[in-house]
């Protein structure tokens, strides 16, 4: 069964794991925090700041996707 919820700042190396293991539009992640500024630290730090809100998808209690949305213009 999968379940939703809002993510935390605990959630990041799941959800980074996550994306990490993509075929599709793949990246590393020295080349997200190279190319984007976004590191584990950046994303746990705009949670916490109300700069995103993430929600996740589990399976198992594993993760197995997950949206992230900037609240603001950047």
């Amino acid at each position: 069964m999968l379940s939703y919820r809002e993510l935390t700042t605990e959630d990041v190396p799941a959800v980074l794991a996550v994306r990490f293991a993509t075929r599709e539009n793949a990246i590393t992640l020295e080349e997200l925090a190279a190319d984007y500024g976004i590191t584990p630290a950046s994303i746990a730090d705009s949670l916490r700041g109300n700069d995103v809100r993430g929600w996740l998808c589990a399976a198992a209690g594993d993760v197995i996707g997950f949206a992230i949305l900037a609240l603001h213009d950047t």
